[in-house]
């Protein structure tokens, strides 16, 4: 059996909504959309905030929910005229 892995929060929660991650969900035009495939539908796999997503030991984390949250971090960085990050620990953005 295969180990489930942690995933990545790609939305913020307002108390009506629930989580989504990363690999879940595709970019159209620009705009984030919910992947209804039915292999991302009702994830039992645990999805946390980008701040206990970094504590979490990199051999546990979905490798699809650390490529997409390090080019949406970048993303946000460059906003905010940072440099760009290589490695998802470093792309912490204090809020």
């Amino acid at each position: 059996m295969s180990q489930r892995k942690i995933h990545l929060r790609a939305n913020k929660l307002n108390g009506t909504n629930e989580a989504r991650s990363f690999c879940s969900t595709v970019m159209v035009n620009g705009k984030c959309h919910y992947n209804n495939r039915s292999k991302y539908r009702f994830m039992a796999s645990e999805i946390v905030s980008f701040k206990e997503f970094r504590e979490i030991e990199p051999s546990k984390r979905c490798a699809h929910c650390v490529d997409n949250g390090l080019i949406t971090r970048n993303k946000l960085r460059k906003m905010r005229g940072l440099e760009p990050v290589t490695n998802i620990n470093d792309a912490f953005i204090a809020e």
